[in-house]
Protein backbone atom coordinates (compact mmCIF):
# COMPACT_ATOMS: atom_id res chain seq x y z
CA UNK A 1 0.00 0.00 0.00
CA UNK A 2 0.91 3.66 -0.63
CA UNK A 3 1.21 7.05 1.16
CA UNK A 4 2.44 9.60 -0.47
CA UNK A 5 6.10 8.60 -1.57
CA UNK A 6 6.16 5.94 0.81
CA UNK A 7 5.18 1.93 0.08
CA UNK A 8 4.59 -0.36 3.00
CA UNK A 9 5.70 -4.00 2.30
CA UNK A 10 4.77 -6.97 4.75
CA UNK A 11 7.16 -9.17 5.54
CA UNK A 12 5.15 -12.64 6.59
CA UNK A 13 7.96 -14.21 8.06
CA UNK A 14 8.45 -13.39 11.69
CA UNK A 15 10.88 -12.09 13.15
CA UNK A 16 12.27 -10.60 16.50
CA UNK A 17 11.82 -6.41 16.67
CA UNK A 18 15.74 -5.58 15.97
CA UNK A 19 16.04 -8.83 13.71
CA UNK A 20 12.96 -6.99 11.44
CA UNK A 21 14.46 -3.26 11.88
CA UNK A 22 17.79 -4.59 10.33
CA UNK A 23 16.03 -6.49 7.87
CA UNK A 24 14.29 -3.46 6.73
CA UNK A 25 17.36 -1.28 6.92
CA UNK A 26 19.55 -3.77 4.50
CA UNK A 27 16.67 -4.19 2.03
CA UNK A 28 14.03 -1.47 2.21
CA UNK A 29 14.56 1.83 3.73
CA UNK A 30 13.35 1.22 7.68
CA UNK A 31 10.79 -0.44 9.51
CA UNK A 32 7.04 1.33 8.69
CA UNK A 33 5.69 4.08 11.17
CA UNK A 34 2.21 5.93 11.07
CA UNK A 35 3.18 9.66 11.23
CA UNK A 36 -0.37 11.31 10.66
CA UNK A 37 -3.50 10.55 10.05
CA UNK A 38 -3.34 9.45 6.84
CA UNK A 39 -0.67 6.88 7.28
CA UNK A 40 -2.77 5.59 10.31
CA UNK A 41 -5.56 4.71 8.10
CA UNK A 42 -3.51 3.31 5.23
CA UNK A 43 -1.52 0.94 8.28
CA UNK A 44 -4.92 0.03 9.86
CA UNK A 45 -6.31 -1.30 6.59
CA UNK A 46 -3.42 -3.73 6.00
CA UNK A 47 -2.52 -4.90 9.55
CA UNK A 48 -3.84 -8.51 10.40
CA UNK A 49 -3.18 -9.80 13.43
CA UNK A 50 0.15 -8.65 15.60
CA UNK A 51 2.47 -6.52 13.28
CA UNK A 52 6.43 -5.24 14.62
CA UNK A 53 6.00 -1.38 13.82
CA UNK A 54 9.10 1.22 14.41
CA UNK A 55 7.97 1.69 18.06
CA UNK A 56 10.16 1.57 20.49
CA UNK A 57 10.55 2.96 24.06
CA UNK A 58 12.08 6.10 24.34
CA UNK A 59 9.67 7.73 25.52
CA UNK A 60 7.38 5.78 22.69
CA UNK A 61 9.29 7.32 19.55
CA UNK A 62 9.03 6.04 15.86
CA UNK A 63 12.22 4.53 14.57
CA UNK A 64 12.88 8.05 12.84
CA UNK A 65 12.82 10.25 16.25
CA UNK A 66 9.08 11.46 15.69
CA UNK A 67 6.73 11.44 18.30
CA UNK A 68 4.27 8.91 18.77
CA UNK A 69 0.86 10.36 18.71
CA UNK A 70 -1.12 8.64 16.09
CA UNK A 71 -1.89 5.15 16.58
CA UNK A 72 -4.00 4.44 20.61
CA UNK A 73 -2.97 2.36 22.66
CA UNK A 74 -4.72 -0.93 23.74
CA UNK A 75 -6.40 -0.60 27.16
CA UNK A 76 -3.80 -0.47 29.92
CA UNK A 77 -0.92 -0.60 27.41
CA UNK A 78 2.18 0.37 27.39
CA UNK A 79 2.02 -1.46 30.46
CA UNK A 80 5.67 -2.65 30.57
CA UNK A 81 4.55 -6.07 32.21
CA UNK A 82 7.20 -8.00 31.62
CA UNK A 83 9.91 -5.51 32.93
CA UNK A 84 11.51 -5.68 29.51
CA UNK A 85 8.81 -4.79 27.06
CA UNK A 86 10.44 -1.86 24.71
CA UNK A 87 9.10 -2.66 21.30
CA UNK A 88 5.88 -1.47 20.25
CA UNK A 89 3.14 -3.79 17.98
CA UNK A 90 0.00 -3.10 16.31
CA UNK A 91 -3.08 -5.36 16.42
CA UNK A 92 -6.75 -4.73 15.05
CA UNK A 93 -5.90 -0.61 15.23
CA UNK A 94 -4.10 -0.31 18.57
CA UNK A 95 -1.13 -0.02 19.96
CA UNK A 96 0.95 -2.32 22.44
CA UNK A 97 4.20 -3.00 24.02
CA UNK A 98 6.30 -6.31 24.48
CA UNK A 99 9.62 -7.87 24.48
CA UNK A 100 11.72 -7.08 21.50
CA UNK A 101 12.41 -11.03 20.99
CA UNK A 102 9.24 -11.75 20.37
CA UNK A 103 8.64 -12.99 17.09
CA UNK A 104 5.86 -11.85 14.48
CA UNK A 105 5.47 -10.42 11.30
CA UNK A 106 6.43 -7.11 10.22
CA UNK A 107 6.22 -4.00 7.78
CA UNK A 108 9.48 -1.92 5.96
CA UNK A 109 9.22 1.07 4.45
CA UNK A 110 10.12 0.59 0.67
Amino acid sequence: SKTGNQMYIRNSDPMTWYDAQTYCRTYHTDLASSRNATEDSILVGIVNGWTWFGLFRDTWKWVDQMNFSTISWMPGKPDNALGNENCGYVNNSLAGDAQCSVIMPFFCYS
